[in-house]
Formats: C-alpha cells, structure tokens, sequence
C-alpha cells in the first residue's frame, strides 16, 4: 500500500540529512509523521476501495505517486557520496540554481543516456562540484 507520508525515506534520506545536534529530534519528528500517515492511510484505504472500487483507489494513489515524482526531482538534493560536512553546503545551494541545474544539465542527460540508450553521452559535473566553479557557495 502506499502512504503518504515519507515511505522508506524517513529512515534513509532524513536520517543523512540532519545535523548531529538535532539528529535525534529531527529522526523522532520523521518517524511521528510517517506513522501518522500509515495510520490514516490504514482507516480510510478500506471505505476509498468501497466508494472508489479498488481501481479507482490505486489509480488515486498512482496518481499521488506523480505528484510526489514531480516534488522529489524538484526539491531533493543528491547526497550519495558526499561527507556529512559537505551536506551543509548542498543545501546551501539556491533551489533556483538546484531547479536550473536539474532541467537543464541533469535532465537532458538523463534522457539521452537512458531513454535514448546513448552511452557516450557526458555526465554532467555535480551539481556541488559546479556550485563551487560558479562561486554560487
């Protein structure tokens, strides 16, 4: 089923992304939140099924899940491979800079690399590596 809180995210991403000094608040909030969402995912997913038919119900949350698609390219920021301290500076970075760089570098690689098959295409530099070249931070 889907929920529409964070899913796995809130033990994965969140747990990377917040300073050590609030770690532990931040985790508990993430964790409150998800399960709260479970929960009402848990009451109200079986009266959707009646009143939707469980097509309908599916397609709802499918439709849910672009949205989160959308939201996810637009405003989460790639930490793999990158030192806790050099989290900080990744969100330091402008969404604006991040939404420009995602659309207009990232994106189009992407596509030429896995929709078009072109395995000669260049991988764009990332996107803390450009900040730094630009002195956006």
């Amino acid at each position: 089923m889907y929920s529409l809180g964070e899913g796995p995210v809130a033990f994965q991403y969140s747990a990377e992304v917040f300073p050590t000094i609030q770690r532990e608040q931040g985790m508990a909030w993430v964790v409150a939140i998800n399960n709260t969402f479970a929960g009402i995912l848990g009451l109200t997913f079986p009266r959707m099924t009646e009143v939707m038919t469980p097509t309908g119900a599916f397609g709802f949350y499918a439709g849910l899940n672009l949205i989160a698609w959308g939201m996810i390219f637009c405003f989460v920021r790639e930490t793999k491979q990158i030192t806790l301290e050099e989290i900080d500076q990744v969100f330091s970075i402008p969404t604006k800079v991040f939404l420009a760089y995602e659309t207009k570098q990232w994106l189009p690689w992407f596509i030429k690399r896995y929709v078009f098959f072109n395995k000669n295409a260049e991988r764009p530099p990332p996107l803390l590596e450009k900040a730094q070249i630009d002195g956006v931070i």
